[in-house]
């Protein structure tokens, strides 16, 4: 193999050398998480029970006790809108998440899953 030239040589065929992704560290396991459930191929049970409802919610339920310390320290209002919408990207994102892994599954299946999952997204706004 010849790395100067970009070529892999190997007996009579040349063959281009394909590009190593870049080393993410740290972040390799983030990324594989985020893009797994963005591609769809996440299963819907963990992304249902685990992701969305579990963690979901336990982030939810820590935005709601951070405005709650942030309102009884006097804290700024917008300390404490910060505080209310920290969730909402994560919950927002799992949310669709699990929207598109229903599309996979039968018909009243993914209207079930998909109207729980709304309404689950809805109440964690209000919270």
């Amino acid at each position: 193999m010849n790395r100067g030239s970009g070529l892999n040589v190997s007996g009579d065929d040349l063959e281009p050398i394909q590009p190593q992704p870049a080393s993410l560290g740290p972040w390799a396991a983030v990324a594989g998480y985020f893009t797994t459930r963005l591609s769809g191929t996440a299963p819907l049970a963990t992304l249902f029970w685990r992701d969305m409802l579990l963690i979901g919610t336990i982030l939810t339920g820590l935005s709601f006790v951070a405005v709650l310390v942030l309102s009884a320290h006097r804290a700024s209002g917008l300390a404490i809108g910060i505080a209310y919408f920290s969730a909402l990207p994560y919950n927002g994102f799992i949310t669709f998440a699990v929207c598109r892994a229903a599309e996979r599954k039968g018909p009243w299946l993914r209207f079930v899953v998909q109207l729980c999952a709304v309404v689950w997204f809805t109440i964690s706004i209000f919270v």
